[in-house]
């Protein structure tokens, strides 16, 4: 928050803050929630409970005539239907009860909070939190930058290890036949054939004068 104190002038400091107050009082007061508005807040949930436990319980009373109505010996089920609604009653108060006293607790946690604290330690204790988190991100950014750097050159190092067309490069080359279907083994052809080869830096075709399935050489290709 900027709150430099004078209302005509601008400072640099209000292009960045979040939230500007023309005088420290009335940063003050922004900062600061009201106890009223709280207190308000904690008899609105209160009310809002109530009502929506009478509407539960009107709803249970509505279920319970439907079910007892479906019955077969309604006198028995009507007597067990309205002991679980006892109990839920109970319960429901016994909760209503509970949490108005957990309420009530944390209004006056709430209270005390806010007469014990003051803005400008709630204001000191937001900026070294901000700061903390910004060193923390900025590490945490570094770090992953430099994980996804290895990743990267580590992944480019194995891709060329298995590209292609650095087999290629080692003088391999790959042969297809007329069809384009690629020649694995030595009698899928016939002499005859035409065959093209792809290698590192371009392609040719030839003819098959002579197919040998052995692993050996032949002595003389041209026959």
């Amino acid at each position: 928050m900027s709150a430099v104190g004078h209302e005509t002038d601008v400072t640099i400091a209000d292009f960045v803050a979040d939230l500007r107050a023309p005088t420290p009082s009335a940063a003050a007061e922004k900062v600061s929630p009201d106890q009223r508005d709280i207190l308000r807040q904690i008899n609105d949930r209160e009310f809002r409970l109530a009502n929506a436990a009478k509407r539960a319980l009107q709803r249970l009373s509505t279920k319970l005539e439907h079910l007892s109505a479906r019955l077969r010996d309604p006198r028995r089920e009507l007597l067990e239907k309205a002991q679980r609604l006892d109990g839920l009653e109970l319960r429901l108060g016994k909760a209503m009860e509970q949490h108005l006293n957990r309420s009530q607790v944390r209004s006056s946690h709430l209270t005390q909070r806010l007469v014990m604290q003051s803005p400008r330690k709630q204001l000191t204790g937001s900026r070294e939190a901000l700061e903390r988190s910004a060193y923390q991100l900025d590490k945490a950014v570094q770090g992953i930058l430099t994980k996804l750097q290895d990743r990267l050159e580590h992944t480019a190092g194995a891709l060329n290890v298995v590209s292609p067309l650095a087999t290629l490069g080692r003088g391999y080359a790959i042969v297809r036949d007329e069809q384009g279907n690629i020649i694995r083994n030595a009698p899928d052809v016939a002499a005859g054939d035409w065959i093209s080869a792809h290698v590192a830096n371009g392609m040719f075709t030839a003819e098959i004068k002579s197919v040998n399935p052995g692993d050996s050489w032949p002595q003389n290709p041209g026959n």
